[in-house]
């Protein structure tokens, strides 16, 4: 009947490494389980079952990974019953929502204030201290932030350059602010607020 495998994100979104990280990294609003088939490729066989669940903002990889595998706790009976009676579904994969997964870099740590920052937010939360911006070549990893709304009548920022707003640091992004609430150098906690001069 073939080889099966469990792949815990919503293939064809997310094959290959570590789908968690990714799945938050991007700021995906879902995840899930999948059950396929084995092929040559690299996740892309054929579709048995499929579960879907929710990606919260402030998720940690292992709080995904676990609402992932409680509901997917049920496949494995059907999975047994349905080879008992060879009635395994197959549904082939979508390949023009294919994303296939690299192995995590320094570089994918790297904040990008291009992004939303609910897709920052997303991902300082899900590894703090880990997530880092550049200053004069410096590294600063982000230990929390927050969201904060803007005034859309003051646009002239610059990106990427970070800004005191109401006594707090922030950086501009497309969608909002991302405030800076505590900053990690050399495995210290510094004042945000000492970084702009």
């Amino acid at each position: 009947m073939g080889a099966i495998n469990f792949h815990n994100s919503p293939l064809p979104r997310h094959a290959g490494r570590h789908p968690g990280f990714w799945t938050i990294w991007y700021g995906d609003k879902e995840s899930g389980m999948v059950v396929h088939f084995l092929d040559e490729g690299i996740d892309t066989g054929d579709i048995i079952y499929q579960t879907k669940v929710p990606v919260l903002p402030g998720d940690k990889i292992d709080k995904v990974y676990k609402r992932v595998f409680d509901t997917s706790e049920k496949l494995i009976g059907r999975l047994l019953d349905d080879i008992e009676n060879e009635s395994l579904p197959r549904k082939p994969q979508d390949f023009s929502k294919y994303l296939y997964n690299y192995e995590i870099t320094e570089k994918d740590y790297e904040l990008d204030f291009r992004q939303s920052a609910e897709v920052l937010f997303g991902r300082v939360k899900m590894a703090p201290g880990k997530l880092y911006f550049l200053m004069e070549g410096q590294k600063y990893g982000i230990q929390d932030c927050s969201i904060m709304e803007e005034p859309l009548k003051n646009r002239n920022f610059e990106t990427g350059v970070p800004y005191v707003m109401n006594k707090k640091l922030i950086f501009v992004t497309p969608r909002k602010y991302l405030q800076v609430n505590e900053v990690i150098k050399d495995g210290k906690s510094i004042d945000p607020l000492l970084l702009v001069k």
